[in-house]
């Protein structure tokens, strides 16, 4: 009978500090505005890298989309910065998914990774969410 009841509490912790950490995982790239982002760098050969990112809004929203992307070496430092005014394919308009990707020319056998600021704004106001992707070597 102990020996049961010491295996539901393990199992019942077990289950709060899984769905616990799952639950942060989720609020680390969220707002008011934002339901869920995500974005990933991923090595296209030859030393060009992609990075890929989706934002999903709470509604559907005036503005949605990614309003920078760092591309970062391993040293931390900033080797490429995309922004939505320069490259306007990054937002989109009155709807509430978006996802597009961007390409960056690296070189072969360096470790990469991206920042990227999310940005979603209806009639009630906005708001934005940061996301850090793994490293990849181009």
């Amino acid at each position: 009978m102990k020996r049961k009841f010491f295996r539901i509490i393990a199992v019942t912790l077990i289950a709060v500090f899984c769905l616990g950490s799952a639950a942060m995982a989720a609020e680390i790239c969220s707002s008011s505005y934002i339901s869920y982002c995500s974005a990933g760098v991923s090595a296209t050969g030859g030393g060009n890298l992609r990075v890929s990112f989706s934002v999903t809004g709470k509604s559907t929203m005036a503005s949605i989309g990614a309003t920078t992307i760092r591309i970062k070496d391993s040293d931390g430092n900033t080797v490429k910065t995309y922004s939505c005014a320069s490259y306007p394919v990054m937002m989109g308009r009155n709807r509430g998914v978006y996802s597009d990707s961007v390409s960056y020319a690296g070189v072969s056998g360096t470790q990469y990774y991206a920042v990227v600021i999310f940005y979603a704004k209806n009639g009630s106001g906005s708001g934005s969410a940061s996301y850090t992707t793994g490293r990849v070597t181009a």
